[in-house]
Order: structure tokens, then sequence, then C-alpha cells
């Protein structure tokens, strides 16, 4: 019985990423062995851009506006009425009132972190919550919905 408890109680606490300190090969990286965010963007090898890696939101801000910071006047007035449409009945056709997966928003929001995995063909969103997305790139239809 006390094995069980201590089986629980250790299955409880999270695995904070344990890769965080273990340097990514490839990454280009500064004089000071820091990882030099304003170089380019790493590319495929087909020159496609790579979103491979751990991916966390620097914040929360864009969780319900995506166009937080865009100046008024800028989003074009059908965006606009959908939007404030979604406002005032609270959201009813999200994905979370109809069970369905809540994609990019959810995937890598500020409290969550998520290992993008990129081939030629396949992008897999991993989560840290054992969620996962694929997206295929092959240019298949997607399936009809019933």
């Amino acid at each position: 019985m006390f094995r069980r408890l201590i089986l629980v109680i250790a299955a409880a606490i999270p695995l904070a990423a344990q890769w965080l300190n273990l340097p990514t090969p490839g990454i280009p990286r500064t004089a000071d062995g820091k990882p030099d965010l304003i170089a380019p963007a790493p590319r495929t090898a087909d020159g496609k851009p790579d979103l491979s890696g751990l991916w966390r939101r620097p914040s929360d801000r864009y969780d319900n506006n995506i166009a937080a910071d865009l100046e008024p006047g800028i989003v074009q007035p059908w965006a606009e009425a959908i939007y404030q449409q979604r406002r005032k009945d609270f959201a009813k056709d999200s994905m979370i009132a109809r069970c369905l997966p809540n994609g990019p928003n959810y995937t890598i929001s500020p409290y969550r972190e998520s290992r993008i995995m990129q081939g030629s063909g396949l992008i897999a969103i991993l989560n840290d919550d054992l969620a996962h997305r694929e997206i295929f790139m092959d240019g298949r239809q997607l399936e009809k919905r019933s």
C-alpha cells in the first residue's frame, strides 16, 4: 500500500521539460553561447521555414483576441463583426464549447510547452498534456465533416 502511495505521488509530480539544459544542435548562437534570436530562420532541405523545436508563447495576451496589438481600423469590417458577435454570444461556437481540438491558440499557450516536429509531408505538434495534432503537408484533401 505504501509503495502504491509513493508511485501515485511520484506520477503526479510534473516533469518540467527535461531537455531545456541540453543545447539543440544547429541553433545559431551568439559569442556567449545563447541562442541568436535575430539570426535568419532555419530552413528545411527544400528551403521552407523549419518550425521544429520547443515552443512557448511569452504571454496570454492573444488568447481571446489575436489582433490585440493592431490599431483600430486595421482589422477588416467583416472580421471585426465576427469578433464582436463572438464576444456577445460568449463564444458559444468556440472549439472548447463544441468539444473539438483547439488548434494553435491552445497548442502554444503561455502555460504550455509544445514540441513541433517537422518532416517533408507532416508537421506534428506534441503538447505537454499528451494531446497532439498532425498537419499533413502533402496536398491531401481534408475529410468531410458530418
